[in-house]
C-alpha cells in the first residue's frame, strides 16, 4: 500500500512531471497521452517499495513523492524524460512535506517540497530536467557519480518574487541501485547530549530526515553514554564533545568499533581528534536539517540501511 497519511513533517523527494501542452490537445489524444503516461509513471517508480512513494495526479501531469531514498526521484525523472522528451518538462526538489488524505481519500501531500518542485519545473524547457540546489547537494553525496549530472542554470524567481537556485540535469549514465524489496533493516542510535534542549532538537530533526531510525536512549553526560551505549547496543552513537564525565572523544575511543559515531560540538577546534577516532560526521551546533540530512545519509551507506 502507499505511504500512510502522517501528522508528521517529513523530508521527502519530489519529481513533478508536467506534459507539455496536453489541455491544447483533443480529447481523444488527451486519453490516450494520459494512459501512456499513467504507465510511464507506473514504469518509474518500478522497485520501490509503496510505503515509500505517493503519486499525486495533477491532470495534465503528476507529482511522484519519494518518502526514503532519494535516488528514486533521479531515476524517475530520467526515465519519464527518455519516454517523452520534448513532450514533458521535470522539476525536482528536496524539503519538508506532511502525508495527508485528498477528497476522495486518497493519499495525498502538502507542504513546501511539492509546491518548490512545481516552481522549479515552471522554469524547465520542454525535454529538461531542473532540480533545486537542496536535491542536488542531498543526491551529490549519494555517490560520486552523481555530482556531474547537475550543471548550474542560475536564479530564477517565481510569482511570488521567491528565488531559486536551479541545475539543469543532463544525460545519466548511472544504474539504478537494486532493490530486494525486503523492509530495511531497523538501525538504532543512542543520542549523548548534555544540553537537553539541543538534544530533543536533535531528536525531532533524526524523526523528520530518518523517520525508520530508532532512538534507543538519550543520555546528559559521557558515563551515562556509555551506560546506554551498553545496555541497548546501537549501530550509531551521536555524541557531544564537550559533556561532564567523559567527554565525547573518550566515549569514541571507549567503544571503539562497536558503533559508528558523529560527534557533535559547537567548537570546530576537535575536528582532526574527531576523525582520528575514527567518527563517520561531525556536525556543529546548532543543527540544520539538510545538514543532518547529509550525516544520515553517510550512515546509511555505511551500514547498508
Amino acid at each position: 500500500m502507499a505511504a500512510q497519511p502522517t501528522e508528521r513533517t517529513l523530508i521527502c523527494t519530489v519529481v513533478f512531471a508536467d506534459l507539455v501542452g496536453h489541455t491544447r490537445r483533443p480529447v481523444a489524444e488527451q486519453k490516450a497521452f494520459k494512459h501512456r503516461f499513467t504507465a510511464a509513471v507506473a514504469e518509474a517508480v518500478r522497485g520501490v517499495p509503496e510505503a515509500e512513494r505517493v503519486i499525486v495526479d495533477s491532470g495534465d501531469g503528476a507529482a511522484l513523492v519519494f518518502t526514503v531514498d532519494p535516488e528514486d526521484a533521479l531515476f524517475a525523472a530520467l526515465h519519464l524524460r527518455g519516454e517523452f522528451g520534448a513532450a514533458l518538462r521535470v522539476g525536482i526538489n528536496l524539503g519538508p512535506l506532511q502525508l495527508v488524505s485528498d477528497v476522495n481519500g486518497r493519499p495525498g501531500v502538502v507542504g513546501d517540497a511539492i509546491n518548490a518542485a512545481n516552481r522549479v519545473m515552471s522554469f524547465a524547457q520542454p525535454g529538461q530536467v531542473l532540480a533545486s540546489r537542496s536535491y542536488r547537494d542531498a543526491v551529490g553525496m549519494l555517490a560520486a557519480e552523481y555530482g556531474p549530472l547537475f550543471s548550474y542554470e542560475g536564479l530564477r524567481k517565481d510569482k511570488h518574487v521567491r528565488e531559486h537556485e536551479v541545475y539543469v540535469v543532463g544525460e545519466a549514465t548511472v544504474r539504478r541501485r537494486e532493490k530486494t524489496g525486503q523492509p530495511p533493516r531497523k538501525v538504532r542510535a543512542v543520542i549523548a547530549e548534555d544540553e537537553y534542549i539541543l538534544r530533543d532538537e536533535l531528536v525531532e530533526l533524526l524523526a523528520k530526515v530518518w523517520p525508520e531510525l530508532e532512538i534507543a536512549a538519550s543520555a546528559p553526560d559521557g558515563l551515562a553514554a556509555m551506560r546506554a551505549i551498553d545496555e541497548h547496543r546501537p549501530d550509531i552513537v551521536f555524541l557531544d564533545i564537550q559533556m561532564p564525565g567523559m567527554t565525547g572523544i573518550e566515549v569514541a575511543r571507549s567503544i571503539g568499533d562497536r558503533a559508528h559515531v558523529v560527534f557533535l560540538t559547537a567548537n570546530d577546534g576537535f575536528a582532526i581528534s574527531a576523525f582520528e577516532e575514527g567518527a563517520v560526521d561531525y556536525m556543529l551546533k546548532p543543527y540544520s536539517a539538510a545538514r543532518l540530512y547529509t550525516a544520515c545519509h553517510r550512515l546509511r551507506r555505511r551500514l547498508g540501511a
